[in-house]
């Protein structure tokens, strides 16, 4: 009898489920002591760089430990190096001479410290650097915000101060490639579906494609709100489907364009209580990644959120702590790790966890083929205030010719496929020649 009792027991500690608080949860936040202003999964692991000092930190997921410090040096941008390596765009302190004119005391030599951009390589705790740009921070024309390396082992990055595309191999002069409605606002960017590069454009409300000759060609998302009728396009990332899927900031949508040209919109679900017209809490995606189940992940500041859309569901789940501005997206060791602009801590996702009910749930679900026309948020409001209704949403495939907010579409004419302009060399990339 206590034998079968023993048994009985056994079996029952098999079968019955672990209790709620022994499951693996969907968000998990991890304080550090600052705030991360970038996060990249990469040959040197998982890095993180301090929003204040710039110091690269390696995260350990499991447990969780940080490890380095890096004094002296400011990382802003991560990406893979012509090697293979884990390379970064920042700046490093030097010392150098105060010019007379501004010295104390003119009679006497004076040092003072300025950041110097450069690329470098990560190795462990440290960095190498490959290449020094010869005017402090101040004083050069560049701000790159995203960075790759392209198949004829040059970087392409886009320029937040030209409003371009540059190319240069390491040490050499930049070339600026311009894009075809100027100042466009390039901001993603990302090497993928046909052997191209793609980049966002939040001024133009765009996705710029360009080819590794330099030939552009521009697709217009559309149904933009504001002075530039732009929905703000930032994140992008290509899917496992091969389509490109954009994270719309002024759209309150995450977009999904292939490569000939076809769009198909998924609107952000609104958080419970939501009125039209209200200002706080409208969805805002910004960064966007493939999480390992093959989900498109997305943060939403706007909304202390992250979200994800999976088989034609649109959900998103609020993160632990209010207020903390999800903003930047690394997957490493089988999640999901996100960036608190306005905490000192970093998220991770478990993409195959079950959400709290007080994590989850705005959902919106979206028929799995069937595009959308615009109706972001932002529509929603201005139709609210017409009509006192929400716009009405159209279930037919519709080219970015037909969504252009940019220019008329006139029949027979191909807008979503405008050729950019010849490339250009800039007349300043002649001054980061290597000596």
């Amino acid at each position: 009898m206590r034998k079968q009792l023993t048994l009985a027991l056994i079996a029952g500690l098999c079968l019955t489920p672990p209790p709620p608080s022994a499951q693996a949860a969907l968000i998990t936040e991890h304080k550090l002591k600052a705030q991360v202003n970038a996060i990249f999964d990469g040959p040197a692991g998982l890095l993180v760089s301090n929003a204040g000092s710039g110091a690269f930190q390696k995260i350990t997921p499991s447990p969780f430990t940080v490890t380095g410090s890096t004094p002296g040096v400011s990382a802003n941008t991560f990406f893979i190096g012509p090697d293979g390596g884990t390379w970064f765009y920042g700046a490093v302190i030097k010392k150098i001479p105060v010019p007379v004119d501004e010295r104390k005391h003119p009679d006497k030599e004076e040092l003072k410290e300025e950041g110097f951009p450069m690329f470098a390589e990560i190795s462990g705790s440290t960095f190498a650097s490959k290449y020094t740009f010869p005017l402090p921070v101040k004083e050069t024309p560049y701000r790159f915000t995203s960075i790759l390396t392209g198949p004829d082992g040059a970087l392409w990055m886009t320029d937040g101060a030209t409003f371009g595309v540059d190319h240069t191999f390491v040490g050499g002069p930049i070339s600026t490639f311009v894009l075809p409605n100027g100042a466009g606002g390039p901001a993603r960017m990302i090497y993928g579906p046909a052997g191209d590069f793609w980049a966002t454009e939040i001024v133009n409300g765009a996705v710029a494609q360009i080819t590794p000759e330099g030939t552009i060609i521009e697709h217009p998302l559309g149904g933009g709100y504001g002075a530039f009728g732009s929905t703000e396009p930032y994140g992008i990332v290509a899917g496992p489907d091969g389509a490109l899927w954009i994270a719309e900031e002024r759209g309150g949508a995450i977009a999904r364009l292939t490569v000939e040209g076809q769009l198909q919109v998924f609107p952000v679900p609104t958080p419970a209580g939501y009125k039209l017209g209200q200002a706080d809490g409208a969805p805002t995606p910004r960064n966007i990644a493939v999480g390992p189940e093959g989900g498109i992940w997305f943060t939403d500041p706007g909304d202390n959120s992250v979200g994800r859309v999976l088989d034609g569901q649109v959900a998103e789940y609020p993160l632990p702590t209010a207020e903390v501005v999800p903003d930047q997206l690394a997957v490493a060791n089988g999640e999901i790790w996100v960036t608190e602009a306005n905490a000192t801590a970093i998220a991770s996702v478990n993409p195959n966890a079950s959400p709290a009910t007080t994590q989850a749930t705005k959902t919106s679900v979206v028929p799995k083929h069937a595009p959308l026309h615009r109706c972001s948020v932002h529509a929603r409001r201005r139709e609210h205030r017409k009509r006192g209704s929400p716009c009405k949403r159209s279930p037919e495939i519709v080219s970015t010719s037909h969504r252009s907010s940019l220019e008329p579409y006139t029949p027979g004419t191909s807008a979503e496929r405008r050729t950019g302009l010849e490339p250009a060399t800039s007349s300043l990339g002649s001054l980061r020649s290597t000596n």
